[in-house]
């Protein structure tokens, strides 16, 4: 989907090294940094739950640090999702890119938005956040932005609004584009959350997808979907379009034939369960409503 991608770095905590150097390996652009041997800005887990191993999610805020300093640009992507097409237009872009949450109504970025000591704090430090949040899950960070300066405007806020950020560090991540007058984009070709699916919106964007995010994946309802989620296999999207992830790619290469088996079985289920809901349809009584 995007052969000529630059280098890759994966923030990592756990990898064998015999899982890094198979990476490295069979992807001579890709290298895996271990979290494990540096610092970073660290805050509180989502909804604040404990059992969170926040160091995944913080790691992203290595991108302000020393460590990118070789970069003019920085995309950073959360892993729960596939690239479906060219990222090359993000890069492009000398401003900071985040795009919008797929919500619809209310999307709190705080625990109580009308807690007095966080209105206070808010209007003392001259922040207002926009009616649609960003979704940190991509956001492109270029040089002008990752400075010192920057980087300690993080840590400010994050320990002056830390026990209000209902979604960790993507709450921290709007209070800091707030800070710098950026408002998140609408563009959901870069940020295609799969509850758009179930909400049938966005269709332009899903038809020019370029980076498909699992963010919200657990809200489906159609239990087609949550079958082929389950097992990992492939996704067949609205329009007749579909995903092939890793796996089965590379079972239809052959490199995995193992895994074409359990695939076929998984389907030969659905397609049972469609059959008896299609003819359970043609027997029951048809359903009236009233308004």
């Amino acid at each position: 989907s995007y052969p000529a991608h630059p280098e890759i770095v994966v923030c990592q905590k756990g990898f064998s090294p015999q899982e890094i150097h198979f990476l490295e390996t069979r992807h001579p652009r890709l290298r895996c940094l271990d979290l494990t041997t540096h610092a970073f800005l660290k805050g509180p887990a989502m909804l604040n739950r404990a059992n969170y191993d926040v160091d995944p999610f913080y790691a992203r805020f290595l991108i302000w640090t020393e460590l990118f300093d070789g970069y003019d640009n920085v995309l950073y992507l959360d892993i729960d999702a596939f690239v479906t097409g060219s990222l090359e237009p993000l890069f492009a872009s000398q401003e900071f890119l985040c795009f919008e949450e797929s919500y619809v109504g209310p999307n709190p970025v705080f625990f109580d938005d009308t807690d007095p000591v966080l209105v206070r704090q808010l209007r003392e430090d001259g922040l207002t956040l926009p009616a649609t949040s960003g979704n940190a899950g991509v956001m492109l960070v270029p040089r002008r932005y990752r400075t010192p300066e920057q980087l300690a405007l993080l840590h400010r806020l994050v320990e002056r609004y830390r026990q209000f950020l209902v979604w960790g560090d993507q709450t921290l991540i709007n209070l800091w584009m707030a800070a710098n007058g950026i408002r998140p984009t609408k563009d959901y070709r870069y940020n295609f959350q799969v509850r758009l699916l179930q909400q049938k919106r966005e269709a332009e964007a899903y038809r020019a997808v370029c980076f498909f995010h699992m963010n919200g994946w657990n809200h489906l309802d159609c239990v087609e979907h949550l079958v082929r989620t389950a097992f990992f296999f492939f996704f067949h999207l609205p329009g007749g379009r579909r995903i092939y992830p890793l796996y089965l790619r590379l079972a239809v290469r052959g490199e995995m034939a193992r895994i074409s088996r359990p695939y076929q079985l998984v389907m030969r289920f659905t397609r049972l369960f469609r059959r008896r809901s299609s003819r359970h349809d043609r027997t029951a009584p048809a359903a009236t409503t009233s308004v």
